[in-house]
């Protein structure tokens, strides 16, 4: 295996949210080229996960995971492999999944990948988020809280996954097989494109954002609801969907370059996206829900800032208690 190949240093500046223009092409061509790097990064991953150790104290024991590796996706020629420089690959693939399985791209993650009744679920835990690249090259990014299961037959002739929370897709193209992703109250079916789907539970709302492509919105019965065109964003709660045309869609996928954006928003609205943005549990004083509407953006600021810059704009008294939050009007 021609380990001089994989693109280590785009793949470790892509996660970190680094890479160039360049280094994204290169990357997607690397992924594209076949599907060995797609099973080589995948179990690249698994291989960190067997360890169960922390970044700090991990000293991978490279003959024998290796050997694993080559083992799992049957490669013939493993005994010819060169130790040394695989050694040096796979303490390097260690780092760059720490920094993949990373809250916000960088740090430690409680990351987790199980398997059970033939699926395999991904969870990123509150505060921190997740990638992944599925079998076929399909890549997902998960923001805070959400949760991606997909079944072990998922093959190129049959693309479903079930999600809960907010992730965006970015589908490769098949003129034959669709994708379909499944949420609590939806489907969405593409052969090819990029979109974002946002399920709030709190507030029994999805909704479904297309960056570029084409989607076809179900309902659970598969009933079609709409095909949504780029800079669309269908709105589904209540048993009601409302289509509404987005004057920037990337306001919608700013959480992936580690951004809120919020424009003319409702209190209630802004909330649910610090909730999961923070990992904490908001207490709204019903009020202050829909009474103000507010626009601006926020990147490196801590909770606290971000509700004294609110507190600016309307007067309002803030708890915060580990991750129990409360806001109440001003006294």
């Amino acid at each position: 295996m021609e380990q001089k190949n994989i693109p280590w240093n785009e793949i470790s500046a892509f996660l970190k949210r680094e890479a160039s223009i360049e280094q994204k092409q290169q990357l997607k061509d690397w992924l594209e080229a076949s599907s060995d790097n797609t099973v080589i990064f995948d179990e690249i991953l698994k291989t960190w996960e067997i360890s169960n150790q922390g970044f700090s104290d991990y000293q991978p024991e490279e003959e024998r995971l290796w050997g694993e590796l080559m083992h799992r996706i049957n490669y013939p020629g493993q005994k010819q492999i060169n130790l040394k420089v695989i050694a040096k690959w796979l303490t390097a693939a260690a780092i760059i999944t720490l920094v993949f399985l990373a809250g916000n791209w960088s740090g430690k993650s409680n990351f987790s990948l199980t398997k059970a009744d033939k699926f395999t679920t991904v969870a990123a835990p509150s505060g921190n988020k997740t990638f992944l690249v599925l079998p076929d090259s399909t890549k997902v990014w998960l923001n805070s809280g959400a949760e991606l299961k997909y079944s072990s037959a998922y093959a190129e002739n049959n693309r479903e996954v079930f999600i809960k929370g907010e992730c965006f897709f970015d589908v490769t193209k098949s003129s034959e097989n669709h994708f379909l992703v499944n949420t609590s109250n939806l489907r969405v079916k593409v052969f090819g494109t990029e979109f974002n789907v946002r399920e709030n539970n709190k507030e029994q709302s999805t909704l479904v954002t297309l960056v570029s492509g084409k989607v076809q919105v179900l309902d659970r019965s598969n009933k079609e609801l709409s095909v949504l065109q780029p800079n669309e964003q269908l709105i589904f709660e209540k048993n009601k969907f409302r289509i509404r045309k987005l004057p920037d869609v990337y306001i919608a996928t700013a959480w992936m370059q580690n951004m809120l954006i919020f424009n003319n928003q409702s209190f209630e609205e802004i909330i649910s996206y610090l909730e999961n943005w923070f990992g904490v549990d908001i207490e709204l004083h019903p009020s202050l829900a829909h009474k103000n509407y507010y626009t601006f953006k926020t990147k490196t600021e801590s909770l606290r800032e971000v509700l004294e810059m609110i507190s600016i704009i309307t007067p309002i008294d803030y708890e915060i208690n580990g991750d129990k939050v409360k806001i109440n009007p001003k006294k």
